[in-house]
């Protein structure tokens, strides 16, 4: 597969939940960080996270990072699904049967549709109060090709800090641990690629955090280095994206969030959670 790119606009979600909990209530998904989440106050049976979008918007992938999805189901099951009314009394189709492996992330593609309303059923019985700390739905741009050699991936960039005593000696401290950084080329894109990444760092506002879905399918929590990242014309439908950097939101062990420079800079690795 080629590399993708899962972003959206938290300002264009209305979160409902069926029950919620006071220190972790819905306000809680709004700021793009999975280590914030909702999570509900009682362990009963058919509840939900309902996402209201401005209209109706084509979806097909379904991100969910740090969650409980696991282990959470005694009897029953966890679906994705949609419907043509808040009430989701019309039309109700589900779109995915979650069965997640771990409790890190959850990344399900499936076909498109195009809804207002989309939620988390949690149907049966569970043996614990459901939680969410990132969901991210709708459908990712794709690269037209994948990254040229010479790239760089899974290397470290620490933060040092180095101070020389009155003896001369060299002393250095690191308040964290090393962010893990990728750095991507791409060539010869397609022009519809290239409309896609325009309207990607336009819409992403810079610096918020989107998921970089790898060639392996390994999924990443990232930010962009930079404010600006423009595509470079070659000529008619061909066209490159140089030292896009980007870069994990957290950083510590090798499966939280990287930085990643695609050129992808620090970007956020998601296979565990600090």
């Amino acid at each position: 597969m080629n590399p993708q790119i899962l972003y959206t606009n938290y300002s264009n979600y209305s979160f409902t939940a069926s029950n919620g909990n006071t220190n972790n209530d819905v306000s809680n998904l709004y700021n793009y960080y999975a280590e914030d989440f909702w999570q509900s106050s009682n362990t009963g049976s058919n509840q939900y996270l309902q996402i209201n979008l401005t209209s109706a918007t084509p979806v097909n992938t379904v991100i969910i990072h740090n969650h409980n999805m696991d282990t959470i189901i005694e009897t029953g099951s966890i679906k994705f699904q949609c419907a043509d009314n808040i009430g989701f009394t019309s039309n109700v189709t589900d779109l995915a049967t979650i069965t997640a492996t771990d409790n890190i992330l959850y990344n399900d593609s499936f076909n498109s549709v195009t809804k207002q309303y989309y939620r988390v059923l949690y149907s049966g019985s569970l043996n614990d109060s459901p939680m969410i700390g990132n969901i991210f739905i709708g459908t990712p741009i794709s690269f037209s090709g994948t990254y040229d050699w010479n790239y760089k991936k899974g290397n470290y960039e620490h933060v040092t800090t180095e101070k020389v005593s009155l003896s001369g000696r060299i002393k250095t401290s690191q308040v964290m641990d090393g962010r893990l950084k990728f750095e991507l080329n791409f060539k010869l894109l397609t022009e519809q690629f290239k409309q896609d990444f325009i309207t990607f760092v336009k819409n992403n506002r810079g610096k918020t955090p989107f998921y970089f879905i790898d060639v392996d399918g390994i999924t990443y929590l990232v930010v962009l280095e930079n404010n600006y990242q423009p595509v470079d014309v070659v000529k008619w439908n061909y066209n490159d994206v140089n030292n896009l950097t980007m870069k994990a939101v957290s950083v510590g062990v090798v499966t939280q969030q990287v930085t990643m420079t695609i050129y992808i800079s620090d970007y956020e690795l998601i296979t565990s959670v600090s």
